[in-house]
C-alpha cells in the first residue's frame, strides 16, 4: 500500500500579524534581522518535520511554500483545486504564490479566480501580467 502524497502548504501572514515571540525584539520589521528572524522561524519549523520551506519577507507579508518530501507540486495542488471549483481555497495560495515566483500560469489562475469570485476590478492587473510575463499566453 502507497503512502498518500501529502499536499503543499502555500500561505501568506501580513507582517502586523506575525507573532513577535519569533524574533527577537531588536528586531524591528524592515531590517534584515527581522526578516531573517522571521524566514528561519518558519524554515527550521518545517524542517523538523522532514519538509523543505522557500520563505519571503515582502510588501509587508510573510509568504510560506513547504513542501514534504513525498509532496505533490504546488502549482499541480492550486491548479487541482480550481479544477475542483474551490475557489475560496485556492485564492490564498494563488496571492501568495504570485507574490513569490514570476509565472504566467499563477498570474493568469490568480486573475481568473477573482473573476470568477466576483473581484473583477482586481483581476485585471493579476491577467494583464501574465500577458506581460509569456505575450503568447
Amino acid at each position: 500500500m502507497t503512502k498518500p502524497v501529502a499536499a503543499p502548504e502555500i500561505f501568506q501572514i501580513p507582517l502586523d500579524q506575525i507573532d513577535p515571540a519569533i524574533v527577537s525584539p531588536d528586531a524591528k520589521p524592515g531590517t534584515p534581522e527581522f526578516e531573517e528572524a522571521v524566514i528561519m522561524h518558519y524554515v527550521l519549523r518545517y524542517a523538523e518535520k522532514g519538509w523543505q520551506a522557500m520563505v519571503t519577507v515582502d510588501d509587508g507579508f510573510v509568504r510560506v511554500l513547504a513542501i514534504p518530501q513525498q509532496g505533490m507540486d504546488p502549482k499541480d495542488y492550486v491548479q487541482g483545486l480550481l479544477r475542483s471549483g474551490f475557489l475560496e481555497d485556492a485564492l490564498p495560495i494563488l496571492q501568495a504564490l504570485d507574490g513569490m515566483v514570476e509565472d504566467a500560469d499563477i498570474a493568469y489562475n490568480l486573475g481568473i479566480c477573482l473573476s470568477e469570485l466576483g473581484q473583477t476590478a482586481e483581476s485585471v492587473e493579476p491577467l494583464e501580467r501574465s500577458t506581460r510575463i509569456a505575450p503568447d499566453y
